[in-house]
């Protein structure tokens, strides 16, 4: 399990998220997609691309990649884009 601090401009919020260091991006951005819709009290499950991007690596993860690929560790800070 890691922990990662996920920020999403868009919403001017933060959060922190626990999840397998397995997982891929494209998980793992639907988990955030879904916690933030329950966050905003949101039921609309319209289709929208998102990307994840670390400004520390100056990186944009591929979707199929697993978030350990990503050289993502506990404590790791990236954007929901």
């Amino acid at each position: 399990m890691i922990f990662l601090e996920i920020f999403i401009p868009a919403l001017s919020l933060s959060v922190d998220v626990r999840t397998k260091d397995t997982h891929t991006v494209i998980m793992l951005i639907g988990e955030v997609c879904e916690l933030i819709r329950q966050k905003i009290s949101e039921n609309e499950r319209e289709e929208k691309r998102f990307i994840l991007y670390s400004p520390g690596q100056n990186k944009i993860f591929p979707e199929q990649a697993s978030l350990r690929d990503c050289g993502l560790i506990s404590g790791s800070k990236v954007m929901l884009l």
